[in-house]
């Protein structure tokens, strides 16, 4: 596979040729040299993190070769997108990176023949949720470098062809020495192997100098992110059915959502990578008026719980009426006024005459032609979220945290929340007194007490809660270790203020 269109994440790869010819201290008196054509994570320094990927391409061959190095490492195949395939049925293609030296990896990928793949090479001392490669091959000073990607009907990987001494090798080395620069292949393979065998060549000072600015890097920060790929037209699968693709159709914005049918047939089409970013833009460009609309209805939903549309993640045909169409169209107006401003919406809906409306019904015309409250006659009676709940208990107790900011509290797991990727250590059950904002969300580890006030599986988007009234929200409140700790700790605060 050609170098071109390769995509690094992170500090660790150079792009191109960049590192050919650079030194690349792999330990004490241990310096190597990055050959041309080869993209290498300890470049630059060794503590350096990040991952590199290949472009997308056709498994039309039977074997894949993958010449590499590395320590504390690993990559791994994704076919169609899949990172989870894993041996004894699918073969080895997520394997660790343990030998230094350059050495063939070879891949029987006959299974996948015609699928669509790329290989991920990490350089990360995080690992993958999924992962079920051993801890070594993820050290905060590993590395690895990758040669060379070859797709063949043969076996044997390509042959190793040995450098040989050069015409002038002292030449070659003062070249370097003086500036480095890339060698060609040749010669950078004839230092790399000359300064594993004299290992002494470089000046101490210089190796314990490259050995403390290394050493004063700080470990990356780490967190799980999209980055876009090689973009791809899909073909229409017809009736769903992957095994019957029609015809392909381009990356463009949504057929059906254009103003009129010359703006569908005039649609240009995405040509930058996936085509996402151009579909964000697409969908919050400022002549899209649904965007404005969707906006503003979720945030009245928000506050007034029930939306201008009530099916506030349905505007389709299928979707409810607004009960307000005007005002919709002027919260749009007034939104983009406002220069697309959350904050300032909200304020606009919060100072209006309607939010400080009573729930109390005070007029018995206006109830008995409205019972629904449709029509705003009046506030909505609402049930308080879950989150709310607990903040609220918190504060009661005295125990509630105000501070802004930091990391997230790990989730508090009871003896009934078991099932796979169980995180090690429980978090605290008052969650250390943060807000409900900062308390960890993982989807198969949920807080039973927020499920109870009907907290959103993650699993998808909400637009609007299920609000519900059931007997497992009173059986919460009398049971639940959290609510029974608080209400011991207020109890003997009250004792306490008492005596």
């Amino acid at each position: 596979l050609a170098d071109g269109g390769w995509f690094a994440d992170g500090e660790a790869f150079l792009p191109g040729d960049s590192a050919a010819g650079l030194p690349v201290l792999l330990g004490e008196q241990n310096v190597r040299i990055t050959p041309l054509g080869w993209r290498h994570s300890a470049a630059l320094a060794r503590r350096f993190q990040g991952s590199l990927r290949t472009p997308t391409f056709i498994l039309d061959r039977q074997y894949l070769h993958l010449r590499i190095a590395g320590a504390g490492s690993r990559f791994g195949v994704a076919v169609e997108g899949f990172t989870l395939l894993r041996s004894p049925i699918y073969g080895s293609l997520r394997q660790t990176v343990r030998n230094p030296e350059p050495h063939w990896v070879t891949l029987d990928v006959s299974m996948w023949n015609g699928r669509r793949a790329w290989i991920d090479f990490a350089d990360l001392s995080e690992p993958d949720p999924a992962s079920d490669l051993p801890p070594e091959s993820r050290q905060t000073d590993g590395w690895i470098a990758i040669g060379d990607v070859v797709l063949s009907s043969l076996r044997e990987p390509p042959a190793s062809t040995d450098p040989g001494i050069p015409a002038d090798p002292v030449s070659v080395v003062q070249r370097w020495a003086d500036q480095p620069s890339p060698l060609n292949p040749a010669e950078a393979a004839w230092l790399d192997a000359f300064l594993s065998l004299h290992r002494s060549a470089l000046p101490t000072n210089l190796l314990t100098a490259w050995l403390r600015a290394d050493s004063a890097i700080h470990p990356p920060v780490l967190a799980s992110t999209m980055s876009d790929g090689t973009g791809i037209d899909e073909p229409v699968f017809i009736r769903g059915n992957h095994r019957t693709p029609g015809p392909v159709v381009t990356r463009r914005f949504l057929e059906a959502l254009p103003a009129s049918e010359t703006e569908a047939t005039d649609q240009q089409s995405f040509s930058d990578g996936s085509g996402r970013l151009a579909l964000a833009r697409a969908i919050t460009a400022p002549d899209n008026p649904l965007f404005d609309r969707t906006f503003v209805n979720w945030a009245w939903n928000h506050l007034f719980g029930r939306g201008i549309v009530a099916s506030v993640d349905n505007f389709g045909a299928l979707g409810e009426a607004p009960s307000h169409r005007e005002l919709l169209d002027w919260l749009a107006g007034r939104f983009q006024e406002l220069g697309r401003s959350p904050k300032a919406i909200l304020r606009e809906m919060l100072l209006s005459q309607t939010w400080q409306m009573s729930s109390h019904a005070t007029d018995a015309e206006a109830s008995r032609k409205d019972p629904n409250n449709l029509l705003l006659h009046r506030a909505h009676l609402r049930r308080l979220e879950g989150e709310t709940i607990r903040d609220a208990i918190l504060a009661i107790s005295g125990r509630l945290d105000p501070t802004l900011g930091g990391p997230p509290v790990p989730i508090h797991l009871t003896a009934f929340m078991e099932g796979r990727g169980r995180p090690d250590k429980s978090g605290p059950v008052d969650g250390n007194g943060r807000r409900s904002l900062y308390l960890e969300v993982r989807r198969n580890f949920l807080s039973p007490f927020m499920l109870a006030f009907d907290q959103p599986v993650p699993a998808t988007t909400v637009g609007r809660r299920t609000v519900s009234n059931v007997p497992a929200q009173a059986l919460a409140l009398m049971n639940d270790p959290f609510v029974a700790g608080e209400a011991r700790r207020w109890a003997e605060s009250l004792l306490r203020d008492v005596e």
